[in-house]
């Protein structure tokens, strides 16, 4: 017999691409030895669900443990919590009713299945039941859905996510399962599901009893018993007959762009396309992250195509995650895009022939592309553009990107008298000339209203947030180096090396730069941060690019090689190793430029659900990702372009179901404790207070914030 890890698992399982049965189920409890399962409604509904490929572990010789929950009914949660029935009478009552025929084939045979192993003693069933912190019983159940499967030498996987029990949980419905194996998971996803049983079967959940149920269950499951064993190949075939119903038919596009029925623009939204149309439809769109761009780029679209003057839209942006959800977006206004990314053979046949017209009627269905910045700059997308008919119009998202040379080279000279440009921060950064060749080429001037986070918080747009500033200061080996550099800078530009020309200078402020990105004890902070948390959970900590000293040791001379004297490790890693050991032990996973599309769509799913704590980043969630759940920022490290943290701001301002308010945590470096600071530091400062300033004027908590700077602002001088 296989053992679990000569199974090539994958991360999760969803209804558009997996048959849970087929793909799942049999082949795990072909190899089980033990199959521990919760579930939630207690129905023989529901239990035949739960048993979904349990001929399979008969076969196998596993054993089997379940977990329910009823349904109580408040009269029955009265009679119970009052003495007026027994409570074994009652559950046995709740359980013959939940034990109805039923007319499903699929049923009774999963029912059977359950039949043969509890009268071969290898299931235990167990109910559990909402209770009281007086141990009363309450209303509701236990909905939680648990399922760990152990091979004889001790592998074995669990799982948790959305299926339900049910017939439409299982089948009917769109579900996700996340999978964790035992030989890999560096997270210990798999062994906190197998904890999180463990607790139940043994009773010892709070807000929980846990009863057996083995002894009533096995007279209620008699009628069921089969007089042959079970066999996996005949569930197999019923599952196929019985209950996989055919996809629904796609419904036909009539080649459109229409409003989706549930959206109501906002009033800003329809000022931006009324002076989008007074423009001549050109303009840049200045809104802060999370106010609905995308939204009003489409609708704006929407609007002249209504007016029979589009034909064909093309959207670009900078990332391939970025060009799925337009993708989506454009969906919901009814028409299918090609996404234009990766390999050239999956969208350029698929445009050229879209592009083959000989004339371009206004009735023809309009042509959507949406296409990532590298796809659009290369050659095989370029020679095509000659294409696109006269009645053509231009997004382009995160717009500052095509002010680079490169880029902006790319755009054609002709083509697509209507152009939107969208981003929080349009304007360059220290490069006014490629701002320029921003507002020139998509222009003449910004879209009114602007609207900054302020604006978006009163408008309701964004959601309020609490700004925690937490000072840093260099720890002794950084300081050394700080200064260091700092002298070096200080006579390169004695000996006459200007900005902007000379690479040495340049170097040394990088390094500089560097310094006080990693700078300080971080780590500590990062802790105290945690520990004032009443709860750690959808948070993202965003970290620096460099290795940060870990260790110093201060035996040495100073001007012995650093090498021997620190201890560097990745401060990505390191917060890793942090957080998830004790006393914290939180789940976090990294986000990274090499964290593959896949991880990193699972990670955000895992963050949302509850299944990780946090997600530690260095720039990869600057920009562009929607994750509208995200409750907590802790920004461990800033660059000096201002966009950077506007930017990671938006992040964590989305509304989201049950969010009330954000939190911030901003570690900002103070670059020395001399009594009297250089002018150097003083400018250093300056730009940290700005962000500092920036993020306090919209906080809920904005004077508690400030008052915390003024004794930085009296010692460098800032007012």
């Amino acid at each position: 017999m296989k053992d679990l890890s000569q199974i090539t698992f994958k991360t999760r399982y969803r209804s558009s691409e997996h048959n849970l049965l087929k793909d799942l189920y049999i082949p795990a409890l072909s190899c089980a030895e033990s199959y521990h399962r919760s579930v939630g409604y207690f129905t023989s509904r529901s239990i035949a669900e739960a048993a979904q490929g349990l001929a399979a572990l008969i076969e196998a010789g596993g054993r089997l443990k379940l977990i329910a929950s009823p349904v109580l009914t408040d009269e029955d949660i009265q009679a119970c919590n009052n003495g007026y029935k027994n409570r074994d009478e009652l559950v046995r009552g709740i359980a013959q009713e939940a034990f109805a025929p039923t007319e499903s084939k699929l049923a009774n045979k999963r029912l059977e299945a359950l039949a043969w192993l509890i009268a071969e003693k290898r299931l235990d069933i167990k109910l559990a039941f909402k209770i009281n912190s007086n141990g009363k019983f309450v209303r509701g159940i236990y909905h939680e859905k648990l399922g760990v499967i152990q091979d004889p030498i001790g592998h074995y996987i669990a799982f948790d996510g959305s299926a339900n029990e049910t017939e439409g949980g299982l089948v009917t419905n769109f579900e996700r399962i996340p999978v964790h194996c035992s030989w890999n998971d560096p997270q210990r996803r798999a062994q906190d599901i197998v904890n999180d049983f463990d607790k139940l079967w043994e009773n010892t959940t709070s807000g929980l009893r846990v009863m057996e149920f083995t002894e009533v269950a096995a007279e209620l499951l008699a009628p069921y018993k089969p007089t042959n064993k079970p066999q996996p190949q005949e569930e197999i075939s019923e599952e196929e007959l019985d209950i996989s119903p055919p996809l629904p038919p796609r419904p036909p596009e009539d080649g459109n762009l229409h409003l989706p029925k549930d959206l109501d623009l906002r009033d800003y939204q329809k000022e931006i396309i009324q002076d989008w149309v007074r423009h001549n439809g050109k303009g840049i769109v200045e809104h802060a992250t999370g106010t609905g761009k995308t939204i009003t780029a489409l609708a704006a679209a929407t609007h002249v195509r209504k007016g029979k003057q589009l034909n064909a839209l093309l959207v670009i942006c900078p990332y391939q995650n970025l060009v799925t959800q337009w993708a989506k977006e454009i969906e919901n206004f009814g028409v299918t895009p090609i996404k234009a990314y990766r390999a050239r053979d999956s969208w350029h046949g698929k445009l050229s022939d879209q592009l083959i017209r000989p004339n371009w009627s206004e009735d023809d269905p309009i042509l959507c592309v949406v296409a990532t910045f590298a796809t659009f700059s290369g050659d095989a997308f370029q020679n095509l553009l000659s294409m696109f008919p006269r009645k053509s119009m231009f997004i382009a998202d995160e717009v500052h990107h095509l002010g680079s040379e490169t880029l902006h080279s790319r755009l054609p000279i002709s083509k697509f008298p209507m152009r939107m440009a969208l981003s929080a921060t349009p304007r360059r950064w220290q490069d006014r000339e490629g701002t320029e060749r921003i507002y020139e080429w998509f222009g003449p001037e910004t879209l009114k209203p602007v609207i900054t986070v302020g604006n978006a918080i009163e408008r309701g747009a964004l959601c309020p947030y609490m700004y925690y500033p937490r000072f840093i200061h260099l720890q002794e080996a950084e300081k050394r180096h700080y200064k260091q550099i700092n002298r070096t800078i200080s006579q390169l530009l004695d000996d006459g090396h200007k900005f902007g020309t000379s690479r040495q200078l340049k170097d040394a402020i990088n390094a500089r730069s560097t310094i006080l990105a990693l700078a300080g004890d971080r780590g500590k902070e990062l802790c105290n941060i945690i520990e004032s948390m009443d709860n750690v959970r959808r948070t993202l900590v965003y970290c620096g690019s460099g290795k940060a000293i870990t260790t110093y040791t201060d035996d040495k001379e100073e001007e012995e090689d650093d090498k021997d004297k620190y201890k560097r490790i990745r401060q990505v890693q390191n917060i890793i190793n942090l957080i998830s050991s004790p006393p914290y032990s939180l789940r976090a996973s990294r986000y990274l430029a090499e964290t593959t599309p896949q991880v990193r769509d699972e990670n955000l799913q895992y963050l949302e659900n509850g299944d990780l704590n946090a997600i530690v980043a260095i720039n990869c969630l600057d920009e562009g990702v929607d994750i509208p759940c995200v409750e907590t920022a802790i920004i461990m490290s800033s660059s000096e372009n201002p966009r950077q943290f506007i930017q990671r701001r938006g992040r964590v301002l989305r509304n989201f179901e049950g969010k009330k308010y954000a939190n911030i945590y901003d570690m900002i470096v103070i670059p020395t404790e001399d009594e009297d600071p250089t002018d150097t530091e003083r400018n250093l400062m300056a730009k940290e207070i700005n962000r500092y300033l920036d993020f306090s004027k919209d906080a809920l908590n904005r004077h508690d914030a400030e008052a915390l700077l003024l004794p930085i602002q009296d010692k460098f001088d800032l007012y």
